[in-house]
């Protein structure tokens, strides 16, 4: 199987070596877990998944509610995507909020900018709770390098 992306992931772990390890696991399902997991407490982990017989691949933080993002668009922007969390985690660029169940992801950008994606999860989350976002638990992860 043709995999560019998983391929390009293994590349940017190696490249980090002297402060993440390289962790790979399965699951039952068929699907590989490809993780890079910093040595710094605190640092966020990302993890990339492929599933036996296909060509899926996903990317994802490895921080809570952070959904997995599917890379199945041309290789040149999957790559550049890679480079995007790779980066984004290794440089400590990333918080979540957490609220009664639901999440805030903020990612900083390389240029400064900022995006946001809330996450709802369990039926509490259908309740409106203005202001959750102010009252949340907030974490700030860690570079890589201290």
């Amino acid at each position: 199987m043709n995999r560019p992306i998983l391929d390009h992931f293994l590349q940017r772990a190696a490249e980090v070596a002297e402060v993440a390890d390289l962790v790979q696991s399965g699951d039952p399902n068929g699907r590989s877990i490809f993780t890079l997991q910093p040595l710094r407490e605190g640092a966020a982990p990302v993890i990339v998944s492929t599933w036996k017989g296909s060509d899926a691949q996903e990317i994802e933080y490895g921080v809570p509610f952070c959904e997995a993002e599917s890379l199945d668009g041309p290789v040149e922007v999957d790559l550049e995507i890679v480079d995007d969390y790779v980066d984004t985690a290794i440089d400590g660029r990333l918080w979540v909020a957490f609220g009664l169940d639901r999440g805030l992801l903020g990612i900083i950008s390389s240029t400064g900018v900022e995006s946001r994606v809330t996450t709802y999860d369990g039926l509490r989350s259908l309740i409106p709770l203005p202001g959750w976002k102010k009252r949340a638990k907030k974490r700030r992860y860690l570079p890589y390098l201290s």
